[in-house]
Protein backbone atom coordinates (compact mmCIF):
# COMPACT_ATOMS: atom_id res chain seq x y z
CA UNK A 1 0.00 0.00 0.00
CA UNK A 2 1.83 3.46 -0.95
CA UNK A 3 1.84 5.98 1.94
CA UNK A 4 -0.15 9.15 1.28
CA UNK A 5 1.95 12.32 0.41
CA UNK A 6 0.92 16.19 0.67
CA UNK A 7 3.40 18.94 -0.76
CA UNK A 8 1.56 22.11 -0.35
CA UNK A 9 3.72 25.44 -1.55
CA UNK A 10 1.71 28.64 -1.84
CA UNK A 11 2.63 31.83 -4.12
CA UNK A 12 0.46 35.12 -3.56
CA UNK A 13 -2.84 33.94 -3.86
CA UNK A 14 -2.63 30.57 -5.03
CA UNK A 15 -1.23 27.26 -3.62
CA UNK A 16 -0.16 24.11 -5.25
CA UNK A 17 -1.35 20.84 -3.75
CA UNK A 18 0.70 17.32 -5.20
CA UNK A 19 -0.58 14.26 -3.63
CA UNK A 20 0.77 11.01 -3.80
CA UNK A 21 -0.18 7.74 -2.92
CA UNK A 22 -3.29 6.22 -1.76
CA UNK A 23 -5.81 8.34 -0.06
CA UNK A 24 -7.96 6.15 2.11
CA UNK A 25 -10.30 7.28 5.74
CA UNK A 26 -6.79 7.88 7.64
CA UNK A 27 -5.16 10.23 4.80
CA UNK A 28 -8.91 12.03 4.82
CA UNK A 29 -8.16 12.84 7.97
CA UNK A 30 -4.60 14.34 7.32
CA UNK A 31 -5.95 16.38 4.14
CA UNK A 32 -8.67 17.99 6.36
CA UNK A 33 -5.66 19.48 8.51
CA UNK A 34 -3.87 20.66 5.47
CA UNK A 35 -6.97 22.14 3.52
CA UNK A 36 -7.99 23.23 7.03
CA UNK A 37 -4.90 25.31 7.02
CA UNK A 38 -5.35 26.50 3.39
CA UNK A 39 -8.75 28.14 3.94
CA UNK A 40 -6.87 30.30 6.49
CA UNK A 41 -5.07 32.04 3.44
CA UNK A 42 -6.80 34.27 1.72
CA UNK A 43 -6.26 32.22 -1.93
CA UNK A 44 -8.07 33.02 -5.50
CA UNK A 45 -6.86 29.43 -6.79
CA UNK A 46 -5.56 25.99 -5.19
CA UNK A 47 -4.72 23.24 -7.80
CA UNK A 48 -4.51 19.87 -6.65
CA UNK A 49 -1.85 17.85 -8.71
CA UNK A 50 -3.58 13.81 -8.32
CA UNK A 51 -0.61 12.67 -10.82
CA UNK A 52 0.96 9.82 -8.38
CA UNK A 53 -2.39 9.05 -6.24
CA UNK A 54 -2.94 5.75 -6.68
CA UNK A 55 -6.80 5.53 -4.47
CA UNK A 56 -9.01 8.16 -3.54
CA UNK A 57 -12.16 7.09 -1.25
CA UNK A 58 -15.02 8.48 -0.49
CA UNK A 59 -13.34 10.29 2.74
CA UNK A 60 -10.79 12.11 0.23
CA UNK A 61 -13.19 12.85 -2.00
CA UNK A 62 -15.15 14.44 0.78
CA UNK A 63 -12.45 16.59 1.75
CA UNK A 64 -12.03 17.98 -1.77
CA UNK A 65 -15.32 18.88 -1.20
CA UNK A 66 -14.88 20.45 1.58
CA UNK A 67 -12.10 22.57 0.10
CA UNK A 68 -13.87 23.65 -3.11
CA UNK A 69 -16.68 24.70 -0.87
CA UNK A 70 -14.38 26.92 1.01
CA UNK A 71 -12.99 28.67 -1.71
CA UNK A 72 -16.32 29.11 -3.68
CA UNK A 73 -17.35 30.94 -0.46
CA UNK A 74 -15.10 33.63 -0.97
CA UNK A 75 -15.03 33.34 -5.14
CA UNK A 76 -12.15 31.11 -5.45
CA UNK A 77 -11.40 28.00 -8.02
CA UNK A 78 -10.30 24.87 -7.44
CA UNK A 79 -8.55 22.82 -10.60
CA UNK A 80 -7.60 19.14 -10.29
CA UNK A 81 -5.07 18.43 -12.59
CA UNK A 82 -3.17 15.05 -13.84
CA UNK A 83 -6.25 12.93 -12.31
CA UNK A 84 -4.93 9.40 -13.07
CA UNK A 85 -7.56 7.62 -15.21
CA UNK A 86 -9.85 5.67 -13.01
CA UNK A 87 -10.26 8.56 -10.36
CA UNK A 88 -11.00 10.90 -13.77
CA UNK A 89 -13.77 8.43 -14.51
CA UNK A 90 -15.10 8.18 -11.10
CA UNK A 91 -15.20 11.94 -10.73
CA UNK A 92 -17.06 12.18 -13.66
CA UNK A 93 -19.48 9.83 -12.62
CA UNK A 94 -19.97 11.53 -9.87
CA UNK A 95 -20.08 15.22 -11.70
CA UNK A 96 -18.19 16.88 -9.85
CA UNK A 97 -16.79 18.39 -13.50
CA UNK A 98 -19.75 20.37 -12.96
CA UNK A 99 -18.08 21.90 -9.79
CA UNK A 100 -14.73 22.58 -10.69
CA UNK A 101 -12.23 21.96 -13.43
CA UNK A 102 -11.21 18.22 -13.74
CA UNK A 103 -7.77 17.91 -16.19
CA UNK A 104 -6.95 13.87 -16.64
CA UNK A 105 -3.61 12.71 -16.56
CA UNK A 106 -1.52 12.20 -19.69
Amino acid sequence: MDRMSCEVSIRKSSALVVLRGAIFTREAEVLRAQFLELSRHCLQEVVIDLGEVTYIGGDGIGKVLMLYKSLAARGGILRLVQIPGPVYQLFLEMRLDTLFELTPGQ
